[in-house]
């Protein structure tokens, strides 16, 4: 896992999440933001998985209102989890889902929109 996701991002010293490669759509690329702080959490690197919307945007460079309706559908198909008002973290489904989605963008550049088979 952590392989795919060092070929996509990385996470600095303070825990801050950088996504070094484009990442083709709103729901890959906020999952692995979400993935990413879930990862900085195990390591030390943050004090918690989850993410603000604003965060998650700036994270991303996608709008607000953009991060706002993709979380609403990754939401209904149980790959983030909403932990209070605008806070998110990625679920157990989405660690599963993403992991497979960053191996294929990784290795060969696969376009999959992730949980949206």
């Amino acid at each position: 896992m952590l392989e795919a996701i060092s070929n996509l991002a990385k996470i600095s010293s303070s825990g801050e999440i950088i996504i070094t490669e484009s990442v083709p759509s709103s729901d890959q690329a906020i999952g692995l933001a979400l993935l990413c702080a879930h990862v900085a959490n195990k390591l030390g690197k943050r004090a918690s998985d989850e993410m603000s919307v604003e965060e998650i945007s700036r994270t991303t460079a996608k709008a607000i209102k953009t991060v706002r309706n993709t979380l609403v559908q990754m939401l209904r198909v149980r790959l983030v989890e909403r932990i209070g008002r605008g806070a998110y973290r990625i679920s157990v489904n989405g660690i599963m889902e993403l992991q497979e989605a960053a191996k294929e963008l990784s290795e060969n550049g696969n376009r999959k929109n992730f949980g949206n088979e």
